[in-house]
C-alpha cells in the first residue's frame, strides 16, 4: 500500500496518508477518515485496499 490508496479496515474507509516502516515490525498506515481531520495509525494487516467507494 502507498500513499493516496484507499484502504477499508474494520469497516471503516480512509486515505492512506503515509507508510511508517519499522525495522523488524510489520508496517503502520498512517491513515486519514474522509469527514474527520485526526489521524490515525493501524498495522497494516488489518487493513485491505479498495478501487472504489
Amino acid at each position: 500500500m502507498v500513499e493516496g490508496d484507499k484502504v477499508e479496515c474494520q469497516g471503516n474507509y480512509y486515505w492512506v496518508k503515509a507508510v511508517i516502516k519499522i525495522p523488524s515490525r510489520e508496517p503502520l498506515l498512517l491513515l486519514k477518515g474522509t469527514g474527520e481531520d485526526a489521524c490515525i495509525e493501524v498495522p497494516a494487516p488489518q487493513c485491505k485496499k479498495v478501487e472504489v467507494w
